[in-house]
């Protein structure tokens, strides 16, 4: 492999930019909910939780992210992990949900930053227990040993909260949340506590650098607990700022070899809550890259874990572009990045450009999928390519209706007003009298179903205000999915 400065890299990157041929390409997706999936958050959300950090940003909509505007830091999933105060970077997956320590609440500012950080803690957050339950356990000590330990000063609650309806197979049973580099401890091993109180002040014990609060959620299996993803205990429908089901995504091809192929997949900010991505190619290969099970392997931070399928994590975009968070860690990426500009030449480098999505603060996560073991001479198209949520949503890419038949050419439909409060006018281009036309609710609840005449006049009726999927379908394939928002 030829090395060169980072100077000369980022002129070749130019050109290569400029001068190779384009094979990317950003692919149509459809939107469906598959109830059969395994181990889904059964809805309507019926826990009684508190929020671990108690933040204005809570309730108050920011009309863009910021520093002191954001929630989660983090996704539960693979990452691509920058090591502070050096130039190392790796591919880990992490097994939580990071929380901001920089906010306002109560008209006080809140602060990770060392230098203002007063003697008395007084301006670090502290962090408030979610669940009525018990103290299950303990980790606490001295800063010299904390910084030796992975999690540092930490706490785990077992909350009186059964996982939803103990609908699981087998059941889950009791719900556990744990809270990682604490500062300071106020609870002890087997305390009473309840929804609300304080357990502690948030720090930067253990692995970490940067003030936060690990999250990380628990089921006991026998003698032994496994991390799952943190989303689960959030409400879809109460803060959809920051949190709701997975609504759509982008997927883009970038480059296809003799027989592997790498897609681009972005997510937006508010939907954090991936499960599930699953490659098929005909009867060929079918990969499932579940986000819960693979942070139960013991090999989880290898990129190769699952054969035949790689899922590479970009920055998370926090209070930047995707763009803009590449090009600051970038010199160090790993070569088995696309993007990275350490790659050899002739494997091409495939950089994440200044172009929508990628310089869009609104989405929050970039992966690369790197499919491999395709046939000779594969066509990319019928690659097919399902993301899905905790909750069953699914983001799939066009031809995923089915494998057998062609796709129904899809027509397109307008919605006037969008959103609306008591009727919308819905317009088809062509018509479609056999067709089906269903409204579902964000918990995958089908709450009105019509034959689409055209036009057609759709009714609030009783219906909530909030997020709503529109699905036209023939012959058991969906042909078109639309977002309907309803107002007050």
């Amino acid at each position: 492999m030829i090395r060169l400065p980072h100077a000369h890299k980022i002129i070749l990157l130019l050109i290569i930019i400029f001068c190779q041929p384009l094979y990317s390409q950003m692919i149509t997706t459809v939107t469906h909910i598959d109830n059969t999936l395994p181990d889904l958050e059964p809805t309507p959300y019926t826990y009684n939780f508190d929020y671990p950090i108690h933040s204005d940003i809570l309730t108050n909509v920011p009309t863009k992210p910021s520093l002191s505007k954001r929630y989660q830091t983090s996704l539960f999933g693979p990452r691509y992990k920058t090591t502070s105060g050096s130039n190392t970077t790796t591919y880990d997956f992490h097994q939580g949900e990071d929380i901001s320590g920089d906010f306002t609440y109560g008209g006080k500012t809140y602060t990770t930053d060392t230098t203002l950080i007063l003697p008395d803690s007084s301006n670090i957050a502290r962090e408030y227990c979610m669940c009525d339950g018990v103290v299950d356990n303990v980790i606490d000590g001295t800063n010299a040993a904390m910084n030796l330990i992975e999690t540092g000063r930490s706490v785990r609650i077992k909350c009186n909260e059964q996982f939803n309806g103990n609908t699981h197979n087998p059941a889950w049973e009791n719900i556990y949340i744990a809270y990682r580099h604490l500062s300071k401890i106020v609870v002890a091993l087997g305390d009473s506590i309840r929804k609300g109180d304080s357990i502690g002040w948030m720090g930067n014990s253990g692995y970490t650098t940067n003030i936060h609060l690990h999250l990380s959620l628990q089921r006991k299996i026998g003698y032994s607990f496994e991390n799952i993803h943190p989303m689960r205990i959030f409400s879809p429908t109460a803060i959809t700022h920051l949190h709701q089901p997975l609504q759509t995504a982008y997927i883009e091809h970038i480059h296809s070899w003799t027989d592997s192929a790498a897609f681009r997949i972005s997510i937006p900010r508010t939907q954090m809550c991936i499960k599930r991505i699953r490659v098929r190619y005909s009867n060929i290969i079918d990969y499932t890259f579940d986000f819960e099970s693979v942070s139960m392997d013991n090999n989880r931070d290898n990129h190769n874990l699952i054969p035949g399928l790689s899922v590479l994590a970009y920055n998370l975009n926090r209070a930047a572009s995707a763009y803009s968070r590449f090009n600051a860690t970038s010199a160090a990426m790993p070569v088995f990045y696309p993007a990275s500009p350490n790659r050899n030449l002739a494997d091409g480098i495939f950089p994440i450009t200044n172009s929508s999505p990628y310089n869009d603060q609104q989405v929050v996560a970039t992966f690369d999928l790197i499919v491999r073991s395709l046939p000779l001479n594969f066509d990319y198209n019928n690659v097919l390519i399902d993301i899905s949520d905790i909750y069953g949503n699914v983001v799939s890419t066009s031809n995923i209706t089915t494998e057998i038949n062609k796709p129904i050419a899809s027509p397109q439909i307008s919605i006037f007003p969008n959103p609306f409060k008591t009727t919308t006018t819905l317009k088809l281009d062509a018509e479609m009298s056999d067709a089906q036309l269903r409204l579902y609710s964000i918990y995958g609840q089908s709450v009105k179903e019509t034959t689409p005449n055209n036009p057609i006049l759709l009714s609030r009726d009783n219906l909530p205000a909030g997020i709503y999927l529109l699905r036209v379908a023939k012959e058991d394939q969906t042909l078109i999915t639309k977002k309907i928002i309803i107002e007050d």
